[in-house]
């Protein structure tokens, strides 16, 4: 691959972690509009967390960029502990808490914050 198609390649990442970044926090707003989900809108640090995920995965062969991966995998565990104890406190909460998330917008919303995470970590992975 010459240089001219890696850094389109590159470009193509970038952008869509940061579109991805971005959807994530609307999602997050549409997933549920009662205050107890309002744990969720914690993933807003997506607009961050993805390009820099993605960058690190671009730039996976320098030597630099499996440490900030890997800082970057730290932040994103410390943000799904948060995420995980604050979704199990609204369920347990309210019988009802269920009703009030909308299931496509939550489907969507995990596989795009779970994507760049695992992206991440092959990032971090790369020897």
């Amino acid at each position: 691959m010459n240089a001219q198609t890696r850094a389109t390649i590159d470009l193509m990442v970038l952008m869509m972690a940061t579109l991805s970044g971005i959807a994530i926090v609307i999602l997050a707003v549409m997933i549920g509009g009662r205050p107890r989900w309002s744990v969720l809108r914690l993933s807003a640090t997506a607009i961050i967390l993805t390009p820099a995920g993605a960058l690190t995965w671009c730039y996976r062969d320098q030597r630099l960029m499996p440490v900030i991966a890997k800082g970057l995998l730290v932040a994103f565990l410390v943000i799904d502990v948060v995420i995980a104890i604050g979704a199990f406190r609204a369920i347990r909460g309210a019988a009802d808490a269920m009703d009030s998330v909308n299931p496509a917008a939550a489907l969507i919303w995990g596989t795009l914050w779970l994507f760049w995470q695992v992206l991440t970590l092959q990032a971090a992975l790369k020897r």
